[in-house]
């Protein structure tokens, strides 16, 4: 038999196999598909569909891997989102319904179900959390992301965990304040980092500025770069018949 079972013990799906016993059971990494070894040598796999959110006077169900229908209880209004890929994790609050695919991120207004805010995700989302004007997505890549409900990303604190990550290697093992001289060596690091791009930035800003005061030596820089991605272009293409 194949049981799906929460950390509490409650069943929510049972299925009996004409297979032999299962002997081992093995996970996808985003949690939603899991495969199943019989002692036959066939192989079986489930997935996790049927699940629910409520929200206020909203309800959103995962009937099928890429559809989820929503519905005003109060309204009696329902809408069918429908998507690419199958659903991977979803989360409903504050107004928005957060859903994440295997390579997009959809963000869902409660007023407007038919234009969402999309983006591409590098990996799957384990983890969602939301708040009044920002949520959190969790990669296994990219690590802790925010965004904002507009889908514009506001930070990504991977920077922070490579400092506590990097620095404490170059801190001796018997220094006598070894939490301050990570500090120190970050604001090194910092220091030199404004020093190198700090010229790099402010020297784009005054080439940028002096382009914009200058249209027609813009628009040969605009033909230039344009003949030379042709050229590449080409390049490629009689490469790839050669």
């Amino acid at each position: 038999m194949f049981k799906l079972c929460d950390k509490t013990g409650w069943t929510y799906s049972f299925h009996k196999t004409n297979i032999g016993s299962i002997m081992k059971i093995s996970w996808s990494a985003d949690g939603t598909m899991c495969a199943g070894a019989s002692g036959n040598g066939s192989v079986i796999f489930g997935e996790v569909v049927d699940r629910q959110l409520n929200y206020e006077n909203w309800e959103a169900n995962l009937n099928d891997e890429n559809k989820i229908q929503v519905t005003d209880l109060l309204n009696e209004i329902h809408e069918e989102l429908e998507f690419k890929d199958r659903v991977i994790n979803m989360s409903m609050c504050y107004e928005h319904l957060i859903v994440t695919t295997a390579s997009q991120c959809y963000i869902f207004s409660t007023t407007s179900w038919n234009t969402p805010q999309i983006f591409d995700l590098k990996e799957s989302i384990s983890i969602i959390i939301q708040s009044v004007k920002y949520f959190c997505l969790v990669e296994s890549t990219n690590g802790l992301m925010i965004y904002n409900y507009e889908g514009k990303l506001v930070s990504n604190p991977k920077i922070a965990v490579f400092y506590f990550a990097f620095l404490p290697q170059f801190v001796l093992p018997g220094a006598t304040h070894p939490t301050l001289s990570v500090f120190t060596l970050g604001l090194v690091f910092a220091g030199l980092t404004f020093f190198v791009k700090g010229p790099v930035g402010l020297g784009a800003g005054l080439l940028s500025g002096w382009l914009r005061s200058r249209p027609r030596v813009l628009v040969w820089l605009y033909r230039f770069s344009g003949t030379v991605l042709v050229g590449l272009g080409l390049k490629l293409a009689f490469e790839r018949r050669a």
